[in-house]
């Protein structure tokens, strides 16, 4: 209850960093592979009956038509399950607050007591800009100034460019990262088809051609979760049938034409 850890006001603020894309480029999953590689809190003992326990990162999941008082309350949410908390307590204490300015103190007030590193925002595009003051989105970065804890925004680039209009405000946000860049790179492309096509449930294997990877990529734009999608279906499609259809280029662009309208 007495370790509180505080950013030097003196000290510059940790930029965090942008990950913007297609939806369905894998945006989320990225950042679920690179969380996995930390712990989310640590455990600092000060001696055999005091204990600190650090938050290294938090994941705020943004939900439709959200403003400013659902982002606070959802560190809160996130706050409760980084501590396991089977019944909620900090979202209850940050949505019992009416106003936004105390709300936000409350986020300061925890962020300084776990010493969170960085809070990283997923699905900004589903915030409802049309209602959310300008003044909201400066007191994300006063937050950061304040404590010094680092932001980071995923999501499409729209949103990204609405939530953020000022240099003083986007350049807290560090580097941007494209992630859809791998859509426009065919070779890479190519090379997802021939992982994907590895497992696979036709009658005879299937080996991957040039037209295939082709229509492929003509029905799926690159991206990821549009191809799985594209390929989960041939599957049920041809297992469905008793006639077994032949899976070339056609039997593609049938598939997105049918399952993908």
């Amino acid at each position: 209850t007495n370790c509180v850890l505080q950013g030097d006001s003196a000290d510059s603020t940790n930029a965090g960093f942008s990950l913007i894309g297609y939806s369905g480029c894998g945006k989320s999953s990225a950042i679920h592979t690179l969380l996995s590689h930390y712990p989310q809190t640590i455990i600092h003992r000060v001696d055999d009956f005091n204990k600190y326990i650090q938050i290294v990162y938090l994941v705020v999941n943004c939900v439709p038509n959200s403003n400013f008082a659902a982002l606070y309350e959802g560190v809160g949410d996130a706050i409760d399950k980084a501590l396991g908390n089977t019944q909620p307590v900090y979202v209850n204490e940050i949505a019992k607050i009416k106003t936004l300015g105390k709300k936000m103190e409350k986020v300061r007030e925890l962020i300084e007591k776990f010493g969170i590193g960085i809070i990283i925002f997923d699905e900004i595009q589903l915030i409802d800009f049309d209602r959310t003051k300008e003044s909201s989105f400066e007191s994300l970065m006063t937050l950061s100034n304040r404590t010094k804890v680092a932001m980071a925004v995923v999501g499409t680039e729209d949103a990204r460019d609405k939530m953020f209009k000022e240099l003083r405000t986007t350049r807290r946000l560090g580097t941007m990262i494209n992630g859809n860049m791998y859509c426009e790179n065919k070779r890479f492309f190519t090379f997802l088809v021939s992982q994907l096509f590895q497992y696979q449930w036709f009658d005879e294997p299937i080996e991957v051609s040039e037209s295939l990877v082709d229509a492929l990529y003509s029905v799926s734009k690159g991206i990821v979760d549009q191809l799985i999608g594209i390929y989960s279906c041939m599957h049920y499609d041809y297992l469905e049938r008793k006639n077994r259809p032949t899976i070339n280029a056609e039997y593609v662009y049938d598939i997105a034409k049918r399952y993908f309208p």
